[in-house]
């Protein structure tokens, strides 16, 4: 039986996606957690389909307290959750569904990316590796920006391997519309998580060096480092991001600026090696299993991984330096100065693509010293090290159905419920979780900084919150000593066995 010539060609691009599409019915949630940056996303994207301004979501951004979040996320993400919401509303099943074609899409991508360094079947292993691993699954029940931000990376290096900044006289037309499209992916790349912008630094200064630096004498560059390509990836990226950040969202570029708060605190040669230390146990842990009967092999493939995925990098470095190589340096390069730890692995899933990549590169780079087919090897290896992952994934599988605290809990929908129909619509709130609350109740909310009491009362003072919301379960031990140091202030109005409200009394 002969097997058409299409298939013969795409197979392993057609059994990658069969074996990913389960995805889209495994581990749907009806509910999130109180992480509340997915709140902010959401009613960014709500403020989109109404045509408002972000600064409408009722998130009223803390100086004192920036951890918690920029005033406004940059505007790209929710620019691509607003067809959902304009559809179904704040449905969090229509958003688990979205995010997961989105990883099916990010793992078909990354698979073509694969594709020009490994062989077919290596490929298809490594991409259902990674879009299979537990961590992932749980982090497409969550509506985040990694998934999207990391099949946008891979956009990237895709079309730039495939030449799309590359100028051809002769094909004058072609070249600038390859270099638009990739202009126009770097801008939605930045628009969707601002440390994008590290990927497009990245990007042209890898031309510079390509162009420029490794030439031999007489020194003339294969493309003018200005050329109408060059000026039309730029042109199209800042068009992009203005865009989407500044004409369609209305972001304050103030807005945006809050992100460098974060950088003012811990000293930066601590948050080097804390970030150094933090980030290299994540890779580790990436093979980590939670039954304590099967950890023996993880223990071998964390270290192995690790010391691959180095061997990968350093003959990259030595032969190729590529502009994967570029791309992941530059990326990994922020993530060890960015003072936030809290993410674990979701900040590093751009790049765990890149890093089992290395992985296998190092270890087809190894003479065994015996005969051994490498790529078969490779192939069978994933395969094996996703398989010892099973209880794990049905168990995130299995979780999904499970409700657990979070803004779609009864006592949640109750209080928010309350809120709406017995406070004034300008009411403003003290509340742990204040995203979630200006999303759900349609109230402006802040949070305070919690470890500095100076601080919590000049914050009491500035926003002049009229009503307090305690949760017994988010631990919030400033506001209660606050409530109880001031109680003639403030007085109980309502509450079930999870929230009380608080307001001020007239006295």
């Amino acid at each position: 039986m002969s097997i058409h010539p299409f298939i013969q060609k795409h197979r392993g691009g057609l059994v990658l996606l069969v074996l990913l599409l389960p995805l889209c019915f495994s581990g749907i949630r009806t509910h999130h957690d109180w992480g509340d940056d997915f709140a902010q996303y959401i009613n960014q994207a709500k403020c989109i389909t109404k045509g408002e301004p972000v600064s409408h979501t009722g998130y009223l951004y803390n100086p004192h307290n920036p951890m918690l979040g920029p005033a406004a996320y940059p505007g790209g993400f929710p620019l691509l959750l607003s067809p959902v919401y304009a559809l179904f509303g704040n449905n969090i099943v229509a958003f688990n569904v979205y995010l997961s074609l989105w990883l099916i899409l990010a793992g078909f991508i990354w698979y073509l990316v694969l594709r020009r360094h490994h062989s077919e079947w290596v490929s298809v292993a490594l991409s259902v590796l990674w879009c299979w691993h537990p961590w992932v699954l749980e982090y497409k029940t969550e509506v985040m920006a990694e998934i999207p931000f990391t099949a946008l990376l891979g956009l990237l290096i895709l079309l730039y391997k495939r030449g799309f900044m590359r100028y051809d006289e002769e094909k004058r037309r072609e070249s600038l519309l390859k270099a638009l499209t990739l202009g126009i992916v770097a801008g939605l790349l930045v628009a969707v998580r601002l440390n994008g912008i590290v990927i497009v630094v990245a990007l042209y200064a890898f031309e510079v060096w390509q162009n420029i630096w490794h030439l031999k004498p007489p020194f003339e560059p294969k493309n003018k480092l200005y050329t109408s390509a060059a000026t039309a990836l730029i042109t199209a990226f800042i068009v992009c991001f203005v865009l989407i950040d500044y004409l369609i969202s209305g972001i304050r570029t103030n807005d945006l600026l809050t992100y460098g708060s974060n950088f003012s605190g811990e000293p930066f040669l601590v948050r080097i090696r804390e970030n150094l230390g933090y980030y290299t146990a994540l890779v580790q842990d990436f093979f980590q299993r939670s039954k304590p009967e099967w950890k023996l092999f993880p223990l071998i493939t964390q270290a192995f991984l690790l010391a691959l995925a180095c061997i990968g990098i350093i003959k990259d470095i030595a032969l190729r330096r590529s502009f994967l190589l570029w791309a992941f340096a530059a990326y990994m390069a922020l993530l060890i100065v960015y003072p936030y730890r809290g993410g674990g692995l979701r900040f590093m899933l751009p790049v765990l693509p890149i890093i089992l990549h290395y992985a296998a590169q190092g270890f087809k780079s190894i003479h065994w010293g015996f005969a051994i087919p490498v790529k078969t090897t490779t192939a069978v290896l994933s395969v094996v090290i996703l398989f010892q992952f099973l209880p794990e994934q049905l168990s995130a599988i299995k979780n999904a159905k499970n409700n657990f605290a979070g803004p779609q809990q009864p006592e949640s929908e109750e209080a928010f419920a309350y809120i709406k129909a017995n406070t004034p619509a300008n009411a403003v709130f003290l509340f742990k979780k204040p995203r979630a609350l200006a999303l759900y109740a349609e109230r402006k909310a802040f949070a305070t900084q919690t470890a500095d009491t100076v601080l919590f009362l000049q914050d009491i003072k500035t926003f002049n919150p009229s009503y307090i919301l305690t949760h017994a379960d988010l631990q919030d031990v400033a506001t209660q000593n606050y409530l109880m140091a001031h109680q003639h202030q403030w007085d109980s109005i309502w509450g079930n066995n999870k929230f009380t409200l608080y307001t001020k009394n007239p006295r």
